[in-house]
């Protein structure tokens, strides 16, 4: 357990959490032990579909470039889970500590840390392989799209 501001904190923030699903649910005629269900399906079920569209995009993006090499769908989705891993851990790190070269050329420093991390991860992902740089490059370019594209219908946006 924590201190007690810690403590104090989580259940004011839960409180709030449910006092804004409460609100949500009431307002669409919904019964409050359903709103708290839904809500949490609706959460791993964005993941899981995220994670399936990225997935299935790297198998595309594998399947027209000739540089870039996934065997199977199950290495697919074990690249995407990582490579969704390293861009929320890794990639933010990396702007910090790159900030003044990204400034300095108006962010396209980013295009390199993302080819930097697509390389990475096929560097130690059995049956996911990128031939080299500019592949990467390539092909994180064209995994970025498909991610967004992915999340806008995901999102329902």
């Amino acid at each position: 357990m924590g201190s007690r501001e810690e403590v104090v904190s989580s259940i004011l923030y839960q409180r709030s959490v449910l006092k804004l699903v409460y609100r949500e649910a009431k307002d669409k005629g919904r019964n409050i032990r359903c709103a708290l269900c839904l809500s949490r399906y609706n959460v791993s079920m964005t993941i899981l579909l995220r994670i399936l569209w990225n997935a299935l995009g790297l198998l595309i993006i594998a399947e027209f470039i000739p540089g870039i090499k996934v065997d199977s769908f199950y290495t697919a989705v074990i690249a995407a889970i990582i490579l969704g891993i390293f861009n929320a851990i890794l990639k933010p790190i990396l702007i910090i500590l790159t900030l003044p070269i990204t400034l300095l050329t108006l962010g396209l420093f980013s295009l390199v840390i993302n080819a930097a991390l697509f390389l990475f991860a096929a560097s130690f992902i059995e049956g996911f392989a990128v031939v080299n740089f500019w592949y990467a490059l390539l092909g994180s370019l064209l995994m970025t799209i498909v991610s967004t594209v992915g999340s806008k219908w995901i999102d329902g946006k």
